[in-house]
Order: structure tokens, then C-alpha cells, then sequence
């Protein structure tokens, strides 16, 4: 992605439905996140330059109850993010920096995890945390604003101060502006890395919250004739 020549992120991953071998995935797990946090009590963040810097962190977070529970799950993934915070404080750049914390995707119910069914029977929503530079004061709550991970892009080139209105409407575009999009949900399913199966698609209108908001699409298969 490029903003007027900067070049904001390059290591987005483009995934290939059609063959297992042309995508490498890079493993993301519950171990990889424990190591990250051993490595944060014992290396530690350090301030390499003072350029400003786009940093994005994958985490496992809550997939499965596991040995200790989704419980146990979301004070793991928490224990790390507090810990994170802790030391961008110490270094003197947590008030400067916009931290976005967003699921990458709701909760998908059995019938569809396991393919019983393409159909969802209720909404699936995911949390967005957004802290600014140099915020102040107690949390704001939105349950009302009309976002998607499709703002997510625009949003980022925002909050850098760059030009971002090609990659469509930023989180603050919505909320400011009271607007009221069209949100695309694929809902796909995951079978080793790098194959996927688009499942269903639906069109949500208000919100989306009410799942009467839902609208399944029919999935159109793409002809190979000219």
C-alpha cells in the first residue's frame, strides 16, 4: 500500500484459494504467543529510531478454551497487551502512538466451523478498541457506529496524517460523519494454510447488531469461458 509515494505496509499476505503450495502463512498459535510475552519480560521494547512506525502484531488470542479456559485465553492475550503498554510507557511513546486493538473474526457457530451448513442462524460481530494520540480522559462506548474491518486500511492512513480517501471511508469518516454503509461478511472456511473456501456472503444494512439487518447473497460461480 502506497500514500503519495510513501509506502505505508508491504507485507500484507494475498491468499490463493486455488493451491495449497503458493501460500506460506506464517504460524500463529497459543506458543507463539507466550513466546512473545517471555521475550517481552526478557528483551524487552527498545526505541530504535525516532522516525514515526507502523507496527502490527497477530496474536492467537481466544480460539479454543484449551487447558485454562476461554477465561484463561483472554487473561493470557490481556496479561500481554498490559504488559506491552507498561513498557511503551516507560519509553515515552505510548502518548504518542494510536494503538487499534480489533478481532480479526467474530465467533462463527459450529454448523459453520464444521460445514453443516452455509447459513448463519445469528450475527457474528467482533470488538474494536481504538486508543488515539494523546487521548485523554475515560472511555468513550460505541455500539452504534457502523464499522467494518474494510475501514481498517483508510483508518491507519488517517490517524498517520496521510491522504486516505482511495482506500475508502476511515472509522472516524462514519463516526463523525453519522454514515451508514453497506458492510460486505464473507464467511470462509479454513482448511490447511493457505486453502480457503468461501462459505456465504452477506450484505449488512444498519445494524449490525440485528441480524434481520443480514442479507444472504447467492454465491455466483465464476465461468471459465471468455
Amino acid at each position: 500500500m502506497e500514500a503519495d509515494g510513501v509506502d505505508v505496509n508491504t507485507t500484507f499476505y494475498k491468499f490463493d484459494v486455488e493451491s495449497d503450495e503458493s501460500f506460506a502463512q506464517p504460524s500463529v498459535s497459543y506458543d507463539t504467543d507466550r513466546t512473545f510475552q517471555a521475550n517481552l519480560k526478557d528483551i524487552g521494547l527498545s526505541v530504535q529510531n525516532k522516525n514515526k512506525m507502523f507496527t502490527f502484531i497477530h496474536f492467537a488470542g481466544v480460539h479454543d478454551s484449551g487447558e485454562i479456559g476461554y477465561y484463561g485465553r483472554a487473561k493470557e492475550a490481556l496479561d500481554i497487551l498490559d504488559d506491552y503498554f507498561s513498557q511503551m510507557k516507560k519509553l515515552n511513546i505510548y502518548d504518542k502512538s494510536t494503538i487499534i486493538i480489533v478481532a480479526d473474526h467474530g465467533n462463527p457457530s459450529y454448523d459453520i466451523e464444521y460445514e453443516l451448513t452455509i447459513f448463519l442462524e445469528k450475527e457474528i460481530t467482533s470488538a474494536l478498541l481504538i486508543k488515539t494520540k494523546d487521548a485523554r480522559g475515560e472511555m468513550k462506548r460505541d455500539s452504534v457506529s457502523e464499522l467494518s474491518h474494510e475501514n481498517f486500511p483508510a483508518s491507519i492512513l488517517e490517524f498517520a496524517g496521510l491522504p486516505h480517501e482511495k482506500y475508502g471511508l476511515s472509522y472516524f469518516d462514519i463516526i463523525n460523519g453519522g454514515l451508514s454503509p453497506t458492510r460486505t461478511i464473507k464467511i470462509n472456511r479454513w482448511y490447511t494454510a493457505g486453502r480457503i473456501e468461501l462459505a456465504s456472503i452477506y450484505e449488512v444494512n444498519g445494524d449490525a447488531n440485528e441480524f434481520d439487518n443480514w442479507e444472504y447473497l447467492p454465491i455466483i460461480p465464476q465461468s471459465n469461458n471468455p
